[in-house]
């Protein structure tokens, strides 16, 4: 999520720009920029906000992004991946017998 209260919004044209985002050299076409913050890469999804009708970035969103593609690409996860129902009463109800067992 992009802290418009702590970060300085960038336009996309401007985020291109970017020293981090370059890649031999060259500046990503804005059209990139628009593919990531609405469909992503690699399923991660660049944060973005609309200021004054018109869509920015900020530079630590795209550094987050970047190490979340990072990690990714590693096979580490950034963000545990969701338990279902079912998944979370097992867990509760080990939970509640751990803490029977210890007398708590």
């Amino acid at each position: 999520m992009v802290d418009l209260a702590n970060e300085i919004p960038l336009t996309l044209r401007a985020a291109a720009k970017l020293p981090q985002l370059r890649r031999n050299g060259r500046a990503p076409h804005i059209a990139s920029l628009y593919r990531w913050v609405m469909s992503g890469c690699r399923g991660i999804r660049l944060d973005s906000a609309i200021v004054a009708g018109t869509r920015c970035t900020t530079s630590e969103a795209v550094d987050r992004w970047i190490a979340a593609l990072t990690a990714a690409a590693n096979g580490e996860t950034t963000v545990p991946a969701p338990r279902s129902p079912l998944r979370r009463l097992r867990e509760s109800a080990q939970a509640n017998r751990n803490l029977e067992r210890s007398n708590w």
